[in-house]
């Protein structure tokens, strides 16, 4: 009887979406969290302070998503050189966009970028597929 010898090291997944390794094509979009946003994220919702995860929804993360999508492109979203991110902005934001065009359809359609931190995209990802109440 032979056994596998399994090398968790080299056998983990590298990308979390289960993708082969991807570039951005020209026809792709991007957002650049920290650049485009803000490298301090704030609450959850705009009445509760400024740089809002339903502000960042409302300006950049839905009406790129949609673009993306009519043009059948790609959405790369990188989430470097920000502070951190909290649950709550992410579930406003990211779990929302799950909730009104389904986990599926939006881990086709966004690539997330991380060089400094892998665990942060996984952590991205199980909030789009597990939505949480806003």
């Amino acid at each position: 009887m032979a056994f596998k010898l399994l090398n968790w090291a080299t056998e983990r997944v590298k990308d979390p979406q289960n993708r082969p390794e991807e570039f951005p094509r020209d026809e792709d979009l991007s957002i650049d969290i920290c650049t485009e946003y803000s490298p301090r994220l704030g609450p959850r919702w705009r009445k509760d302070g400024p740089y809002s995860g339903e502000e960042f929804y409302e300006k950049l993360l839905l009406p790129r998503f949609l673009e993306a999508r009519a043009k059948g492109a790609l959405l790369w979203v990188d989430l470097d050189g920000v502070w951190g991110y909290s649950a709550s902005f992410i579930i406003t934001s990211f779990g929302r966009l799950s909730k009104e065009y389904g986990a599926d359809e939006v881990l086709r359609t966004i690539r997330f970028k991380s060089v400094n931190n892998e665990i942060r995209k996984e952590h991205f990802i199980r909030l789009i597929r597990e939505p949480k109440p806003l």
